[in-house]
């Protein structure tokens, strides 16, 4: 069987490695073997052991030294070269044979995005592993309407950009989330009114033409609450990380 291939996305400081290092013990725990891989040469330690990781190809701060660059070309120009090494993860995983492998994707969530090797990659990595994407957003990402509308716009960016399946997370969920954020997930029109009430001027009507397309395109989607610090909500995202398995899975 391919294994599943679970990249963890989303902006810097979501707590993605600590989801990832979550979701590593709840896989320990389950008896499945599993395999680590980090593609952020920026990162300056880990909480789990790799099968590959990027910083022994190259790391930001080597680069940074070696090239006489800035940290924002270092890490675009780090990302390509570990990408142009993509091979070796291939080779790593055939070799392994892990039943689930989960990637660990740069703090910079544009540098995977928008590298022009990742569509590539991505392409040929699902040769050898079943590729989903977790998207991880915070606590501060969600604290009213309108930043929820612009959360979920980055979501859909992922899925259409990477063309793969997408679930979304809420994360750090213990330091406080509206009490009705899953309302204005899954019903459209008490968002607007949300909106509505929060927003003013430029900033509600460029909110309000933005929400019947996007929902439009993006359709029902589920969206897990979970938080490392308490460890809610681990259980219930491997469940629907595993359910891409199954051929009546469905994310919505």
């Amino acid at each position: 069987m391919v294994p599943l291939g679970v990249f963890l996305l989303g902006p810097g400081g979501v707590g993605k490695t600590s989801l990832m290092k979550a979701l590593i013990d709840l896989t320990i725990g389950s008896g499945l073997r599993y395999a680590a891989v980090n593609l952020d040469p920026g990162c300056s330690s880990l909480p789990f052991k790799t099968l590959f990781d990027a910083r022994d190809i190259v790391t930001v701060n080597g680069l940074m030294a070696e090239e006489k660059v800035g940290p924002n070309y270092a890490m675009i120009e780090a990302f390509t070269r570990v990408i142009a090494e993509r091979s070796k993860i291939f080779n790593s995983i055939v070799e392994f044979k892990p039943e689930i492998v989960y990637f660990d994707t740069p703090g910079q969530m544009e540098v995977f995005l928008f590298n022009r090797q990742t569509p590539i990659f991505l392409s040929e990595v699902s040769g050898y592993v079943k590729p989903i994407g977790v998207f991880i957003m915070d606590n501060m990402m969600v604290k009213d309407a309108g930043k929820l509308v612009v959360t979920e716009l980055l979501s859909l960016s992922f899925q259409l950009h990477l063309e793969i399946p997408i679930v979304t997370v809420i994360n750090k969920v213990d330091l406080g989330i509206p009490s009705d954020i899953d309302r204005m997930i899954k019903d459209t029109e008490y968002l607007i009114n949300k909106v509505l009430v929060e927003k003013t001027g430029l900033e509600k009507d460029l909110i309000l033409g933005l929400i019947p397309t996007f929902r439009d395109i993006r359709g029902s989607t589920r969206v897990v609450y979970t938080s490392t610090k308490i460890g809610s909500g681990i259980q219930d995202l491997f469940n629907i990380i595993h359910e891409v398995f199954c051929a009546c899975g469905d994310l919505t």
